[in-house]
């Protein structure tokens, strides 16, 4: 499968502080990868690094182009990111103005605005916040239609920094299950996050510690060594953790990483 992301023997520091030393990582197009990592391991650094945001020296692929000058207009045109606070850069007074000002800069057809606005609106639940003024919706409001903008042209690459981290946990249910759709359908995601339970969602799972990428597996074989996210000082998703302990004294005989299925064997 091809590399939608090649990073080979990275370097970075800021200002005086090393951020990633010879750090390499290779992400799957098609992949659904989460990037976990203690606070202040590097993963915003990453992410914006991703964007061009950051000057990266020239190991960084996005989607078989180097992230320079030359290149950013065409990764612009194929690659999205959301950070936490993007709903700060919403342009327009309503929310529906801002979704219609993105389709536009997207060449979208007038006549099949309102249709692609309606529809994404309501797997995504914001149709009550259509006709609202972004100053008056909360936090977590913008971070939805931030995701929204990002979603209307069904990028290559999707990169979220945090950007559903206001959400509450059926809110960011609904959506995982939207993302999912559109990994299915062949988009790209990769979710730095801080929230651990996400790992559970995607397809795979990326550890940083130290400057460096310690672990890069697929979700079924991540949690094979525990010690791995203690080392990082990463915390495990509260099913795992709940089920090592529960195997660990006997009362279940494997790590489960659903709770549905946990319960069932706990009632067998």
């Amino acid at each position: 499968m091809a590399a939608v992301i090649e990073i080979k023997d990275m370097n970075f520091n800021y200002d005086d502080k090393v951020i990633f030393k010879n750090a390499s990582l290779t992400i799957e197009n098609g992949t659904f990868t989460t990037i976990v990592g203690c606070s202040g391991c590097g993963k915003t650094t990453l992410a914006r690094m991703m964007s061009g945001r950051y000057k990266a020296n020239q190991n960084i692929k996005i989607c078989g182009y180097f992230i320079n000058s030359k290149n950013i207009p065409k990764l612009k045109e194929i690659v999205e990111i959301v950070f936490e606070n993007s709903g700060r850069q919403l342009v327009s007074t309503t929310v529906k103005k801002n979704l219609k000002i993105a389709l536009k800069s997207y060449s979208v057809p007038n006549k099949e605005i309102d249709g692609k606005i309606e529809d994404i609106s309501k797997s995504l639940g914001i149709e009550s916040l259509l006709d609202k003024n972004v100053d008056i919706i909360s936090d977590a409001e913008k971070q939805l239609v931030s995701l929204t903008i990002a979603l209307l042209h069904n990028p290559q690459l999707l990169i979220l920094d945090d950007a559903l981290s206001m959400l509450d946990y059926c809110k960011r249910e609904k959506v995982f299950n939207v993302l999912k759709v559109f990994n299915r359908l062949g988009m790209t995601i990769i979710n730095f996050t801080h929230n651990s339970d996400d790992m559970l969602i995607g397809t795979n799972v990326v550890v940083i510690a130290k400057g460096q990428i310690v672990a890069n597996e697929k979700k079924s074989k991540i949690f094979d060594n525990l010690r791995l996210f203690s080392n990082a000082k990463v915390e495990l998703p509260f099913i795992v953790s709940l089920s090592s302990k529960l195997k660990y004294y006997g009362v279940i005989d494997k790590i489960y990483y659903d709770n549905k299925n946990l319960v069932d064997a706990l009632w067998k």
